[in-house]
């Protein structure tokens, strides 16, 4: 995988596809088996609270006709559909992040010798 610094205006985008696949990750989020669409080796912590935030954040501000906020809930207007983004949570963070992009997201834990992990 490559690194290359973020063109923050292009984070993330969204086409004709997006609906379709949030009602597939909807599904699976909500399915008896959800506990294997989000993997994480921690409980709920700093960074992936920091990460919900920063989206919720990003997308709000810059897809406006799309979603907005409150203290604690994070809306797509166009599917009538809402998500705490404060405890106590209905999904976990990371799958409320999963469900406003189209992009996977991985949050990379720094460990022993400066190496990331998943």
């Amino acid at each position: 995988m490559a690194l290359r610094k973020l063109d923050i205006n292009n984070w993330f985008n969204y086409d004709e596809l997006f609906n379709s696949e949030h009602a597939r990750k909807l599904a699976m989020a909500r399915s008896e088996d959800s506990k294997d669409y989000v993997n994480y080796l921690d409980a709920i912590d700093d960074a992936v609270l920091e990460l919900l935030d920063t989206v919720v954040a990003y997308v709000t501000k810059r897809y406006p006709s799309m979603f907005r906020a409150d203290n604690n809930y994070v809306y797509i207007d166009h599917l009538q559909e809402k998500y705490r983004i404060r405890e106590p949570f209905d999904f976990h963070p990371l799958t409320v992040v999963g469900l406003l992009v189209m992009d996977d997201v991985y949050v990379l834990k720094k460990g022993q010798n400066d190496f990331y992990t998943l």
